[in-house]
């Protein structure tokens, strides 16, 4: 699951803030799996995809056209770090 996000100020640089602090029952569920390993394997996969977008950001020329657009997707990718595995059962779903 993800918290829910808004665009916000970062360093001068709009972005997409994620409210970690949220109640869970607003968070979105962005898939589903049978154990919690799969969950758990999936969200380092995104952590670390995130990761990458980051370096890969920080490494590429960004012509001024494409910058805004390039920053964008990389903040909607840096969401991914704001990821949780919840089990469905969990009462803060329900709260």
């Amino acid at each position: 699951m993800i918290p829910p996000n808004h665009l916000g100020q970062q360093n001068n640089v709009t972005v997409y803030i994620a409210d970690s602090d949220a109640p869970v029952k607003q968070w979105s569920r962005l898939a589903s799996f049978d154990t919690a390993k799969e969950c758990e394997t999936r969200r380092r996969e995104d952590f670390a995809d995130a990761d990458r977008a980051i370096d890969q950001f920080a490494t590429t020329r960004h012509d001024a056209k494409d910058f805004a657009l390039d920053r964008e997707m990389l903040s909607q990718t840096v969401l991914k770090k704001s990821e949780v595995c919840i089990e469905t059962t969990d009462p803060q779903l329900v709260k």
